[in-house]
Parts: structure tokens; sequence; C-alpha cells
């Protein structure tokens, strides 16, 4: 029996150990570094937004961007033992403005 709370002691000790270790190798490599390598989604939106500022309208204050959405719900599904309501479909926005459009067409 107290072999059993010996090794359950030193394996507490074990991971206090690893994790506190683990937390200040961790704190070393900087605030804002990244603990894994940036996937393709992720150059692909860093590429994508290059240059972008949220602050700018993509018109002029007196132009009109005109926003359509559209949903289609495709299904709906009631679970009454967890109590939840699930909605499953598609939702599409579509905007309108003289400077978003791609093509040259006005």
């Amino acid at each position: 029996m107290v072999t059993n709370v010996r090794k359950c002691i030193w394996a507490a000790v074990f991971v206090l150990v690893s994790v506190a270790v683990g937390q200040v190798v961790g704190q070393g490599e900087g605030a804002g570094a990244a603990v894994w390598a940036p996937t393709w989604t992720d150059t692909l939106k860093k590429d994508l937004l290059k240059g972008y500022d949220p602050s700018i309208r993509p018109s002029q204050h007196y132009n009109v961007t005109t926003v359509e959405a559209d949903i289609t719900i495709t299904h709906v599904e009631i679970n009454e033992i967890k109590s939840t309501l699930s909605v499953y479909g598609w939702m599409k926005f579509v905007s309108s403005s003289r400077k978003s459009n791609l093509w040259g067409e006005v």
C-alpha cells in the first residue's frame, strides 16, 4: 500500500515539474511566437488580407452599398432529450458597390 502511495506521489511530482518546465520553456520563445508552423490556409488568409484596411469603406460615403441576404433551410432537427434545436442550411450574401466591382462594369 505504501509503495502505491509513493508511486502516485512521484508521478504527481513528475507531472508538476514537467508542466512547470514546459511553461518556462514556452515563455522563452517570445510573447507572440507561433507554436506551430502556419498551414496553407493560414498562408492563404495572410495573402488575401495583405494590404486590407477594415476602416476603409468599399465605396464613397455618398454611394450606397447594397447587401442581399438569402437563407435556405434544408433540415431542422429537434432533440428533446438534449434540449437542442439544430437548423441546417445555406446562407448567401451578395454585395454590390462601385469600388468592389472586380470586372470593371459600372
